[in-house]
């Protein structure tokens, strides 16, 4: 939309330049070149109903159009075809400018035959086609008109959830029901999307940076997580009175993501991200009712927790919301650990 709206300040500042002569006179004497433009126009819009032509292509022509149209109404616009062709180039991808270039080798997509209508036959149907290039004007054009495709595409997202942990070996002790914890599970710090093929490939590779939070939360039968000899072992947990109400576990990491993005109907996509987590803090959390008191205590200590975890994400949604699932694909716990103890967190978020 960016690329239209300059189009038409140039063409409205153009209009500052009508000809002394007057224009309904200009009009008749040159209605057979008016006619002309307006079928090739039309001839522009079958071919690309056809799919003969690119959007782009059809874009360009269009404009072209125009402004032979309102260079016979009485506008100068001689001295503003650089500047429709550097806007326009603006917002095409380098694949896109190649293939255009290629596309001016056949003849039909730039001379307008009309073997039925001898009204054109005085009518030069010179070649005015823009020689498309990318100068560094364009360039730095294509870098602030917002309305350009982009091959490359960036954001933030942020996201919500349940998280459940238990061994995989059938031992359920300890516990980690799924809705026992609802918080935040992911800061997409910085997110990118970069197309894969053309303009219109809807395959694209997904990547970033993000800072990722793991809570695992018991409320029954609790166990507490020690360090013995660098080996991670879960033990009964016996509060020194009162009793406990609540013990959870907190990782906190830095996550690189990898995976691709599919598009599908209009707005939506699906997609599939392996990750590697790099582990920056851990703790345990202990909250404990004494009656008409409640305290809690922060221990944050080496529980052995493994510091490089590798899991799986899977998102679907559209531009601004999304749902999603995840599982870590080795143990949370460090390799001296008899025993492997994975997560799976599903959720909510947005983009």
């Amino acid at each position: 939309m960016k690329i239209k709206q300059i189009l038409l300040l140039i063409l409205t500042f153009s209009f500052c330049s009508v000809r002394s002569q007057g224009t309904s006179e200009y009009l008749i004497e040159n209605n057979k070149l008016i006619r002309y433009w307006y079928d090739s126009l039309e001839y522009f819009q079958n071919i690309y109903l056809d799919k003969k032509i690119t959007d782009t292509e059809f874009q360009i022509a269009t404009n072209r159009i125009a402004s032979e149209l309102s260079n016979i109404v009485g506008y100068s616009l001689g001295a503003t075809y650089s500047l429709v062709d550097s806007v326009l180039s603006a917002g095409m991808t380098e694949g896109d400018i190649s293939d255009f270039q290629n596309s001016q080798t056949d003849s039909s997509y730039h001379q307008f035959n009309h073997p039925n209508d001898s009204m054109y036959n005085d009518i030069s149907t010179e070649d005015h086609s823009p020689d498309i290039k990318m100068p560094l004007s364009a360039k730095i054009a294509s870098a602030i008109v917002s309305g350009s495709e982009k091959r490359t595409k960036f954001g933030m997202s942020l996201s919500f959830g349940f998280t459940s942990g238990n061994y995989l070996n059938g031992n359920l002790s300890p516990s980690y029901p799924l809705f026992n914890n609802f918080y935040c599970q992911n800061w997409g710090i910085v997110n990118f999307k970069t197309r894969l093929g053309g303009q219109k490939s809807k395959l694209g590779l997904v990547y970033g940076i993000s800072l990722d939070f793991l809570s695992l939360k018991q409320t029954k039968d609790f166990k507490a997580l020690n360090l013995i000899n660098d080996k991670p072992v879960f033990s009964d947990a016996v509060p020194i009175s009162g009793k406990f109400k609540s013990i959870k576990l907190k990782m906190n990491y830095l996550r690189i993501p990898l995976g691709l993005n599919f598009k599908f109907f209009k707005n939506w996509d699906i997609q599939v991200n392996g990750f590697y987590n790099i582990l920056l803090t851990q703790k345990q959390i202990y909250k404990v009712d004494d009656g008409e008191i409640s305290s809690k205590t922060t221990i944050k200590q080496n529980l052995g927790m493994n510091k490089n975890l590798i899991g799986m994400n899977y998102q679907i949604g559209t531009k601004r919301f999304f749902i999603f699932a995840e599982h870590s694909l080795n143990s949370i716990l460090n390799s001296n650990s008899d025993k492997s103890f994975n997560y799976f967190k599903f959720g909510i978020g947005l983009r």
